[in-house]
């Protein structure tokens, strides 16, 4: 793992924990989640070539593997962050933001391979759950940017092959 990785995932750790502070008082702040997203993602994205998975790419695919997981929990708790988080959307390029946030399902078919050994799965189970919380983030959009969502192509590249799992 290159030095900027290893600073890179407590940067992602700090991000992520002040996506959450934020929305346990009702408020999303979109930019904060779509910057920290993007950043766990580069870090998943450099890691996954690099096989077998050591700690560090073990810590860098749990942190960006449990992002969708915990925004979920974030709008079930909190439902004014799911509305939130609909009308920040609703202001956004969804071919930036998917871009930003979501791998492509070559790229999380990739990561699995990896984490497969024989029978055994060796990485963090978000990173197995990864197709089920992108459907129901997915599903927590409104009418209109699901629509919004199916249009824009680095969506569509994201469940492309995960729809069939």
């Amino acid at each position: 793992m290159t030095k900027n990785m290893k600073l890179l995932i407590p940067a992602v750790s700090v991000a992520a924990l002040a996506m959450i502070t934020t929305g346990c008082k009702g408020k999303w702040n979109g930019d904060e989640w779509v910057q920290s997203t993007d950043v766990a993602k580069q870090v998943v994205l450099a890691a996954i070539p690099q096989v077998p998975y050591q700690k560090e790419q073990h810590e860098a695919l749990k942190a960006y593997f449990e992002k969708p997981e915990a925004l979920l929990q974030l709008f079930q708790e909190e439902p004014k962050a799911a509305q939130g988080f609909n009308e920040y959307l609703s202001k956004q390029d969804f071919e930036v933001i998917c871009a930003k946030t979501l791998l492509t399902a070559r790229d999380w078919a990739t990561a699995v391979g990896h984490c497969q050994k024989n029978r055994y799965f060796l990485c963090s189970e978000s990173v197995r759950q990864y197709p089920e919380e992108i459907r129901n983030l997915r599903e927590s959009l409104n009418a209109e940017n699901q629509s919004r969502f199916e249009a824009a192509e680095s969506c569509r590249a994201a469940v492309e092959d995960l729809d069939e799992g």
